[in-house]
């Protein structure tokens, strides 16, 4: 039978104070980029009030969105799977065998080895102690993602990944 590994990230909960200050600092500043644009002539004034709260509503979201948002990192045999989780929704993102990882290192050593827009981003924070590059190959084609396991899981990949190598 094989064994099971489950690990969920998600981002740090920041005090409710600190996000009220945060939110009121936007609202403030949204309402002066709006009496700022009052004083442009009648139709530019209004379609840049418009575009200023539509910016606002995009950065709301994404700050909601952000918070919400766990990842679930699973190791069962020699199967990594990777699920993204948005408030009660789950999808399933990555399933790759760690017989087609090619290197696990940390991601402060492999900074300048690839393009940044080439690596998805499957953790929280993709700057940190704990945050992994992982390189593998599918469909003939070299591919990486950054994430976040903890020492357990982290320890058994790369016992894994030793074996195969």
């Amino acid at each position: 039978m094989a064994f099971m590994l489950k690990q969920t990230v998600k981002k740090s909960k920041k005090p409710f104070r600190k996000i009220t200050i945060y939110m009121l600092i936007a609202l403030f500043l949204i309402n002066i980029g709006i009496e700022l644009t009052n004083n442009l002539p009648s139709k530019l004034g209004h379609g840049t009030s418009i575009v200023l709260l539509v910016l606002g509503l995009i950065l709301c979201f994404y700050l909601v969105n952000a918070s919400i948002t766990a990842y679930t990192y699973t190791l069962i045999g020699d199967e990594l799977t990777i699920a993204k989780e948005v408030g009660k929704k789950e999808k399933k993102i990555l399933n790759i065998k760690v017989s087609d990882i090619q290197s696990i290192c940390l991601v402060k050593e492999a900074q300048g080895t690839q393009k940044q827009k080439e690596v998805s981003k499957l953790c929280c924070k993709t700057k940190g102690k704990k945050s992994y590059l992982v390189e593998y190959f599918k469909n003939n084609e070299k591919k990486s993602f950054i994430f976040e396991p903890n020492n357990v899981l982290y320890e058994e990949l790369q016992r894994q990944f030793d074996k195969n190598s």
